[in-house]
């Protein structure tokens, strides 16, 4: 938050809705929450207009994180259209765990090589 004597520019988000019937690209269960974030200009904190609008899905089990366009992002708030698999764009991968395929131990997904057994993963 930014503050000049009586005027202010502050950063927003604000979670839009639930959605259950897309599914998380991840970890394939997950239901997913839309938020918006945008930029306000305030007065007296009487917010008198937006700018920098994003629509953001975030998976309530593994927390990963999509974006989406501005354009689907205000369909879907104002139910015209629904979120396909397709829309998804991952943004950050979530607690989406990799196991190696020869020990079956848990692994940081970004190794090559499993540090438990050495086998390629």
């Amino acid at each position: 938050m930014f503050f000049i004597g009586i005027f202010g520019i502050e950063t927003k988000q604000k979670e839009i809705k639930r959605i259950a019937s897309a599914l998380c690209k991840e970890c394939r269960t997950g239901e997913l929450i839309l938020y918006k974030q945008f930029n306000m200009f305030h007065f007296f904190f009487i917010p008198l207009f937006k700018w920098g609008v994003k629509y953001y899905l975030v998976c309530k089990d593994c927390n990963t994180i999509y974006e989406i366009s501005i354009e689907k992002g205000k369909a879907v708030e104002e139910n015209r259209e629904d979120i396909t698999y397709w829309d998804l764009k991952v943004l950050h991968r979530g607690d989406v765990k990799v196991y190696c395929s020869h020990c079956n131990r848990e692994v940081n997904e970004e190794f090559e090589y499993c540090p438990h057994c050495g086998s390629k993963i």
